[in-house]
Order: structure tokens, then sequence, then C-alpha cells
């Protein structure tokens, strides 16, 4: 468990569940939720998932392998995993 300023971040095997504590909770989650149906609508590759929220908390689980890249194909991998992201939050594909 780790605590921050505004919320209490738990680590399980469900996944990291973020519970706020702060008088702005119903609004982060709620900005939460729309971070992460934006990022579904445009089908951003490699990010992690909002399974589930109520009033005060959001559970978010990771999709992929949590492990250190052992060499650099692994790096270079992990590295093209993340500017895929990027590039199709910052340039959405025009229809």
């Amino acid at each position: 468990m780790c605590h921050r300023q505004h919320c209490v971040i738990l680590l399980d095997l469900c996944g990291v569940t973020k519970t706020y504590t702060c008088n702005s909770a119903q609004a982060r989650v709620k900005y939460l939720t729309l971070v992460y149906s934006q990022l579904e609508s445009k089908k951003v590759p490699n990010t992690d998932e909002l399974k589930s929220f109520c009033k005060y908390s959001a559970l978010l689980v990771p999709l992929g392998i949590d492990k250190e890249p052992q060499n650099d194909d692994e790096l270079l991998d992990a590295i093209r995993c993340v500017l895929e992201a990027l590039k199709v939050i910052r340039f959405p594909k025009q229809s």
C-alpha cells in the first residue's frame, strides 16, 4: 500500500486500486474514466485498462508482462510499445 497526497494506492493480484481521499475525489475518478474512455475509443495500444470504478476509487488492470527487459531486443520492444501508444494519442488517424 502506498499513501500519496490525494490517494491511497493498493497493488494486489487484481490490479492497482486508487482510492482518493481528497475533497475532489469524485472529480478525479470522473477524470480517470474520461481518460480511459478516450484511450479505448482511440484504440491506443499498450496501455492498462480501467476495469471498474465507484464514487471514490478506480481499479486499473495492467496488460502485458511485468518484467524488466533482459536484453537489447526486449528493451527495443518495450520502447516500441511506448512509442506506438504515444503516436496514437498524439497523432490520431484522420478520417
